[in-house]
Parts: C-alpha cells; sequence; structure tokens
C-alpha cells in the first residue's frame, strides 16, 4: 500500500482516509458488521477507527462500528471492572455520532441512560459528564429545556468536584449560547 494515497495532510499531521480505513479493517481481517470477542487492545483500535470515520463525515460507518462493541460488550463483558471501563466509552461516543446525525434524539436518550446506568453501578464514573453532555444536546434539539438544564447544572457541578474546569467550562459555554443562562 502506497501510504501516500492513504491520507491527507491537515494542520502538518497525515490524517488517514476512509480508503486507509477500509484497508487497516482488511489487514487486521475485521469485519465491522459482525464484532466478535474483542480483546482490550482491540477494542481501543476500533474506537479510534470509529472516531476517525466520525472525523471524517462518515457517521453511519462509525455508527455501525459503535453499535458493534457495544453489542460486544454487553455478550462477552461480564466482568464489572471491564463492562465498567468499555461500556460508557463505547456509549459516549455512540451517542456524540447519533447526536451529530440528527432526528435520533429518542435513541441517544434511551442509549445515554443505559451508558449512565452502567457507570453508577460500576462506579466507573470518567464518562459520566460526557454521557450526559449528549442528553443535554438530544434533550435540546426536543426542546425540552427544562431537563436540558438540570443535566447541565447536575454536568457543572460534577465537573467542578472532579476539578477538570476546562469541560466545566464549555458545558457552561453551551447553556450560555443555546438557553441562554449562566451556571
Amino acid at each position: 500500500m502506497d501510504a501516500g494515497n492513504l491520507s491527507k495532510i491537515e494542520n502538518g499531521h497525515a490524517m488517514p482516509t476512509k480508503r486507509h480505513l477500509e484497508a487497516l479493517f482488511e489487514k487486521l481481517g475485521i469485519n465491522p458488521n459482525s464484532l466478535i470477542t474483542i480483546f482490550l487492545a482491540d477494542f481501543r483500535i476500533l474506537i479510534m477507527i470509529a472516531i476517525q470515520y466520525y472525523e471524517l463525515g462518515d457517521s453511519e460507518r462509525a455508527v455501525t462500528i459503535l453499535y458493534g462493541l457495544k453489542k460486544n460488550v454487553e455478550a462477552h463483558c461480564i466482568d464489572k471492572i471491564e463492562r465498567g471501563k468499555r461500556y460508557p466509552q463505547v456509549i459516549y461516543n455512540l451517542t456524540k455520532c447519533l447526536n451529530q446525525m440528527g432526528k435520533r434524539e429518542d435513541e441517544v436518550i434511551k442509549l445515554c441512560n443505559l451508558g449512565k446506568a452502567v457507570c453508577l453501578e460500576t462506579g466507573y464514573l470518567w464518562h459520566l459528564p460526557h454521557i450526559s453532555m449528549n442528553e443535554a444536546c438530544a434533550r435540546y434539539d426536543l426542546e425540552d429545556y427544562e431537563t436540558c438544564e438540570k443535566l447541565l447544572r447536575d454536568i457543572v457541578h460534577t465537573l467542578n468536584l472532579y476539578e477538570r474546569h476546562h469541560e466545566k467550562n464549555l458545558t457552561k459555554k453551551y447553556a450560555k449560547d443555546k438557553l441562554g443562562i449562566d451556571l
């Protein structure tokens, strides 16, 4: 394979193209439409590939990969620790893609509720504010401003407790821009 034909230069960095990602799947012998038991390293690679598809504008492909990973975690991650680490990461990325695609708000909210439940059940809370933010965006799109505002307030409070100030400030900016409120 000629790397020059498979990547593009963006901001001085080589970025993979869709063709490059497809070649990677082929080389790894992975069919993203029927993902089976995946080791942790493979899992991380597939998340990164899905994110690249999303960033290249192919949200449908990203969603297909992420739904495959979701099914994989549900079927094979019996261990509470592994489930707590993997499931919220998949749900966060999946709901982010679905939000960007639009018109799938009910699906996003349902998935966010599943992801938040796993965060709380397992005690792995890193993705909890991210998942809640994706739900807040879906609620905003459904014009459920009251629930959106409550979620945003909870997110700001949580991020403040975690001392994740940059993310807290981005959430506050979203609240100001979308709802005209200061949190």
